[in-house]
């Protein structure tokens, strides 16, 4: 390091080897990691002024963190959220799909069984048939079983908490229109939030409607 120009040996042979560096002693730290990618490292590396011992303390903390988070919400172990971001080659969102994959998704073929009869099957988007809009509406049904069809029918809403808020906004009246409600629950973070999504007013006619049915002047299709 001494004899090379700093910005050479940032894009030379050596600093590649201590970002590997970094990798494996991460891995020492933390073997439930499973795996560091080289972004990963060489960002950790930086911030670290170089220092590999600080680098891999900084992966360390960051991935305990994202594991520890993930772990709550999916009520998986941390083992299996460490293996699950590993797997998903430090991308949490992608561990976060890969996990609900393996978890929700086998419970739906034995919700279809249990509660299907006397539904009339609804289609999303793409046609296939869907259970959780009915289950969603059906007070009578258990409500972990409410939960759990949302999260095994629901692409990308990640967390069991925004399928109980979806649920919960559902229950509590404020819309009854089921792409609105999951659209609130997926992209906001409590019902509060939820509740300004929902029920806005028209300026012109009064009428409260989802945002998305409101336009940027602040008025619905009341004038159209």
């Amino acid at each position: 390091i001494e004899h090379l120009n700093p910005v050479q040996w940032l894009h030379g042979q050596g600093y590649n080897e201590h970002v590997r560096g970094v990798g494996q002693r991460a891995l020492e730290m933390c073997p439930e990691m499973i795996r560091v990618n080289s972004a990963e490292a060489s960002t950790a590396l930086r911030r670290s002024n170089l220092d590999t011992e600080k680098a891999a303390k900084l992966i360390v903390e960051r991935r305990s963190k994202e594991a520890a988070h993930i772990s709550e919400s999916l009520c998986v172990s941390l083992a299996a959220a460490h293996q699950a971001i590993g797997e998903a080659d430090g991308n949490v969102d992608q561990a976060r799909r890969g996990i609900g994959k393996y978890i929700f998704h086998p419970v739906l073929d034995r919700l279809w069984r249990q509660q299907a009869v006397g539904y009339d099957r609804a289609h999303d988007t793409s046609g296939k048939a869907v259970l959780y809009p009915h289950m969603m509406v059906d007070a009578e049904v258990d409500y972990d079983r409410r939960v759990r069809s949302i999260m095994a029918e629901v692409k990308d809403l990640g967390e069991v908490t925004k399928a109980e808020l979806a649920i919960k906004i559902y229950d509590k009246k404020l819309s009854t229109e089921i792409s609105d409600i999951v659209l609130a629950a997926r992209d906001l973070v409590c019902y509060e939030d939820a509740e300004s999504f929902l029920r806005v007013e028209c300026g012109i006619c009064c009428e409260v409607l989802p945002r998305t049915k409101i336009g940027t002047s602040g008025i619905c299709q009341c004038l159209v």
